[in-house]
């Protein structure tokens, strides 16, 4: 497996799949967002990795809501919460 941050579009990996004669992985936080993993999978790509994009992602969402209770006042953040019903289902309790 070569693991290879810094590519970005599908023709880059595709030449590099070629090139190399094993598995390729691509570091997601450096490739272009609007690729699909079946558009990757098709030019030879077999794991993606997204090392640590989703807690970014988690830290945007917080980070949105407390600009909005810090600046406005407002609560509209929560519109967009996880219900608790869900939180339950995915930690099992």
């Amino acid at each position: 497996m070569l693991y290879a941050p810094g590519l970005r579009d599908l023709e880059t990996m595709r030449t590099v799949v070629q090139a190399i004669g094993k598995p390729l992985n691509v570091v997601m936080s450096a490739a272009d967002p609007a690729l699909t993993a079946a558009e990757m999978e098709a030019v030879g790509v077999k794991r993606l990795s997204v090392g640590g994009a989703l807690s970014r992602l988690a830290l945007a969402a917080f980070m949105k809501g407390a600009r909005e209770m810090k600046e406005q006042g407002g609560f509209t953040w929560v519109r967009d919460a996880m219900p608790t019903t869900d939180l339950k289902a995915v930690f099992g309790a």
